[in-house]
């Protein structure tokens, strides 16, 4: 369900000029509360409505997951547009990936909306290229309520935008 304020919202109905690529950490535990739950799907749909790209979120819009290769069980689990459950949806996307990407990349159009949703899966022996790949060309990042997974990105973000290796906004809901 998503926050009905944010549904009523005249700057969620306002268009902008130029699409942004929002960068979202947050919590993957399925012992999320349910209030968290709620302010990610109204963060994804304030993006989406709004024209943006959500990168490693769900919803509507045009998404981007991030997944590192060690949480693939096998190649076919790339198969109808991703690994994790809101790429796999007939309901919302077509059984006709594209490869858009080459071998590590998968898209899938949705039928209905227009919906975009890529996957990338990146390689290594530890998760420093995922957490790249996350924020890469990203305009922006959110950080929502997580764990330590969540904890990690943002504070390797915060040094890196205190060092100047990074001037991406950060914002902490």
């Amino acid at each position: 369900m998503i926050d009905p304020a944010v549904l009523q919202s005249d700057f969620v109905q306002s268009s902008h000029e130029k699409p942004l690529r929002v960068c979202c950490y947050g919590s993957s535990s399925s012992d999320t509360p349910e209030r968290y739950l709620q302010a990610a799907r109204s963060l994804g749909y304030i993006l989406a409505t709004r024209g943006h790209t959500l990168v490693n979120g769900a919803g509507d819009g045009h998404i981007v997951g991030v997944i590192h290769e060690m949480w693939l069980k096998q190649e076919s689990d790339l198969r109808d547009g991703g690994a994790h459950p809101v790429f796999a949806s007939t309901e919302n996307a077509s059984n006709a990936p594209t490869n858009g990407g080459g071998p590590s990349s998968s898209s899938s159009e949705s039928v209905f909306s227009g919906t975009k949703r890529e996957i990338i899966v990146a390689g290594g022996k530890d998760l420093q290229e995922r957490k790249r790949l996350l924020v890469d060309k990203a305009d922006a990042l959110v950080v929502l309520p997580g764990g330590p997974g969540t904890w990690d990105e943002l504070w390797e973000m915060v040094c890196a935008k205190g060092i100047g290796l990074s001037s991406i906004p950060i914002v902490c809901v």
